[in-house]
């Protein structure tokens, strides 16, 4: 979506405000991991970068015939920021974690007036895609139709070969969280605004330096 030079400032970033953290977790598609990429908590104190990052989906979204934005979790702030540049209704999506970590969602009841409308076009936005799970989990809890397109800041997962089934998807990316898991299927595109696929489980900051050049401590001239 945007040029690599971009992609780089724009986690460079990321990086100078702490943005990558390391520590165990099990994410939305119940997979372990150890490195997040906390974005929304960085768009959050970065207002100029979050709007930044609205702009470029917007621009996405000039491809699609949309007239309402979705989203949930961490996303809220930048999807609202999407509606309000591009004048679009927007709906929240509640999201509750039980015990085992699986959550289960509901549309605020702030957003319901706008849900499935006749004539809604919708955009799904994410902060940080892997496999695509919480989009497939919530549309499939709530009752609101399909979007057109679903947009993520960070696009981390990768798309799976078309010959292998979506069971066997699941299982791959939960047995090989040292590489970028693989997406589920939806039956509409996704996009990102950063295309950079990284693992849930990174050995050390060095081996993060891997996948992502520009986390290395050195003069970068600006």
């Amino acid at each position: 979506m945007i040029s690599p030079t971009e992609q780089s400032n724009i986690i460079r970033r990321i990086n100078d405000l702490n943005g990558f953290e390391f520590g165990e977790f099990t994410s939305a598609s119940l997979i372990d991991g150890n490195l997040k990429i906390n974005l929304a908590e960085v768009m959050d104190d970065d207002v100029c970068l979050r709007l930044k990052l609205a702009t470029y989906i917007v621009s996405e979204l000039e491809k699609y015939r949309i007239n309402t934005v979705v989203s949930t979790g961490g996303a809220i702030n930048l999807a609202k920021d999407v509606a309000a540049l591009a004048d679009f209704d927007f709906i929240a999506i509640n999201s509750m974690r039980n015990q085992r970590g699986v959550k289960s969602f509901s549309i605020d009841e702030g957003s319901r007036v706008h849900a499935n409308k006749y004539r809604s076009k919708l955009a799904y936005i994410e902060d940080v895609s892997s496999t695509w799970g919480t989009v497939k989990r919530s549309l499939a809890d709530v009752d609101i139709k399909e979007p057109e397109v679903a947009v993520s800041a960070w696009r981390r997962g990768r798309p799976a070969p078309l010959d292998i089934s979506a069971g066997k998807i699941a299982l791959l990316s939960a047995l090989n969280n040292y590489r970028p898991p693989y997406e589920e299927r939806l039956s509409f595109p996704v996009r990102g605004v950063i295309e950079r696929p990284i693992p849930l489980h990174i050995d050390s900051k060095t081996n993060l330096e891997y996948w992502l050049p520009e986390v290395r401590d050195e003069d970068r001239g600006f």
